[in-house]
């Protein structure tokens, strides 16, 4: 393990001996400043990049996205993530090598916690079953309204 007394040691430890291991159901409070958790972002190490993924600080985020061990699939647990903040989900949404994978852009539109900006500027590039799915499932009135008037357009056109 890490050296004692590295400020990131603590994330590498394991979850038993981890002092935050009881707060993994909430949003993590970062002890580390955040400089030193966008440093750690960059590093290719796996449990790192799952420990800080949920980051809530933007930067770390934007960060990590970059990071090339970073799978489609821990992309896509974020944006579905509850507890990611909008400026997160914005973040994702922004970045050219994510938001071109489906999976991506279907985990964000139906994540409530998305703003609707972001969403409706996702539903033209939905499959007509995903859209069908928004339209009569979103827990948004407006949302769902964008969504059935796309799929309108979509079968008149």
């Amino acid at each position: 393990m890490a050296a004692e007394g590295e400020a990131g040691a603590v994330l590498l430890d394991p979850r038993d001996r981890r002092p935050d291991a009881e707060d993994d159901d909430t949003v993590p409070r970062p002890k580390e400043p955040v400089g030193h958790r966008i440093s750690l972002a960059r590093r290719p190490i796996r449990r790192l990049l799952e420990r800080l993924l949920f980051d809530p600080d933007a930067r770390v985020i934007r960060t990590i996205l970059g990071n090339p061990r970073l799978t489609e699939g821990d992309v896509v647990a974020l944006a579905a993530s509850r507890r990611a903040s909008a400026e997160v989900l914005e973040v994702i949404a922004r970045d050219s090598r994510w938001i071109t994978q489906y999976p991506v852009r279907l985990a964000l539109a139906n994540n409530p916690s998305a703003p609707a900006h972001l969403i409706v500027s996702l539903l033209p590039y939905l499959l007509r079953q995903d859209l069908r799915a928004v339209a009569s499932s979103s827990p948004r009135q407006d949302i769902r309204a964008q969504a059935e008037a796309l799929l309108v357009r979509q079968l008149e056109g």
